[in-house]
């Protein structure tokens, strides 16, 4: 959307004016296009969001704005499972805390057309043997959670070779 400016000025940034008659001043000529672009933004926003426009309604534009902005947001996924073998989906954030041994199983199919990812916010409540599911690694090497700590574990599916990648930081410690 671009500004437009009162119709009875030549500065491309002029503000509107009150007129006040009083002292002979006259008030900005407002061109259809200041009301009519604005106006038009609003409802595409709006249906865009998938809301009817109404116009009983002056909360919709809030809501069209929060619609759009939890179409960005994940939502995060608990685990209640501490141990065993746990299945993950694609394209998913998971908070998992681990107890004993676990396994995590992979996604076998994925949409090959996007990025996908899964990441878990992991509490490695005590040493466990963690099986990521895939013997491919970020470095080439498996993630070392030799110690009970909070990780981030990650997987990408690398479409080139048909598989999962893992690797796994340990909160605090970027490498």
């Amino acid at each position: 959307m671009q500004y437009t400016k009162p119709l009875n000025e030549t500065n491309l940034n002029a503000r509107y004016k009150d007129a006040v008659p009083a002292q002979g001043i006259k008030g900005s000529t407002v061109p259809a296009l200041a009301i009519e672009a604005p106006q038009r933004e609003i409802v595409n926003l709006i249906t865009s969001a998938g809301l009817p426009p109404s116009a009983e309604d002056n909360t919709q534009l809030t809501q069209a704005v929060e619609r759009k902005i939890k179409t960005f947001v994940q939502e995060i996924v608990p685990i209640e499972a501490t141990s065993g073998t746990v299945a993950l989906a694609a394209n998913t954030i998971y908070q998992m805390t681990i107890s004993a041994a676990t396994t995590f199983s992979l996604p076998s199919e994925v949409d090959a057309s996007v990025h996908n990812q899964i990441k878990i916010l992991l509490n490695l409540a005590t040493v466990a043997a963690v099986n990521v599911g895939t013997d491919r690694y970020f470095n080439c090497e498996a993630p070392d959670m030799s110690s009970a700590d909070y990780y981030d574990l990650y997987f990408d599916f690398d479409p080139n070779q048909g598989v999962w990648v893992a690797g796994a930081l340990k909160k605090g410690i970027a490498s």
